[in-house]
């Protein structure tokens, strides 16, 4: 459930987020520097719902499915890679 969220305007949140720019409690900064595409409800849902949102578009689920770090063991010592995989790595 991504509560009418987009993908746009998560991206977009994220982004004003990592940039450091304002303390996201500062909704009003937020929406301006969104450029019109986070209205301060929108801001409010996202911040609500942080977490599931993250989860639903910070993953790709095309490939999720394709790898499990539990599958994989090996060792990298700094310089070099062993893999219980592959022994020829």
């Amino acid at each position: 459930m991504s509560n009418g969220i987009t993908r746009d305007q998560f991206e977009t949140y994220e982004s004003i987020r990592q940039s450091g720019a304002t303390n996201m409690f500062d909704v009003v900064t937020v929406q301006a520097l969104s450029a019109g595409v986070l209205t301060r409800d929108t801001i409010m849902e996202i911040m609500a719902h942080y977490g599931e949102l993250k989860g639903i578009y910070n993953e790709n689920p095309k490939i999720s499915h394709l790898f499990d770090p539990a599958d994989c063991g090996g060792a990298f010592d700094g310089t070099n890679v062993t893999s219980d995989a592959d022994p020829g790595l």
